[in-house]
């Protein structure tokens, strides 16, 4: 993850700003959210999620104030397992589909004999 020290000149508060997490978005922009660290003596070391373009609508929100933080995170992990399962799953088909493929190749070749051999066969 990236880190910078980000200072907002109308407030005068300095934060740290990681990379983009994709899990909240900002309501005016529909950008996905970046997670700050505060560095306030108001609120020393406290996460927050903000807008990449926070200059022009000021989206803002605690991500401690996110409701039920740890189950939506939990959920994600349940989800990221569900998707590695049907992965698993795909990949398999896409296998039992390659053998499919290459019996009916294999057949249509021996049809291909069998009516090349049929032609040259005396009336």
């Amino acid at each position: 993850m990236s880190r910078r020290s980000v200072k907002n000149a109308d407030e005068g508060s300095t934060s740290s700003r990681s990379t983009n997490t994709g899990t909240i978005r900002c309501k005016v922009h529909k950008a996905p959210c970046v997670i700050n660290t505060s560095r306030t003596s108001l609120n020393p070391g406290r996460m927050f999620f903000s807008c990449p373009y926070w200059k022009s609508c000021h989206f803002f929100r605690w991500v401690d104030d996110e409701p039920d933080s740890d189950s939506r995170f939990d959920g994600l992990i349940e989800e990221n397992h569900e998707l590695k399962l049907k992965l698993g799953d795909m990949e398999a088909l896409e296998g039992r589909v390659r053998k499919a493929e290459e019996k009916a190749r294999k057949r249509k070749e021996e049809k291909a004999a069998i009516l090349e051999t049929w032609a040259s066969l005396p009336n």
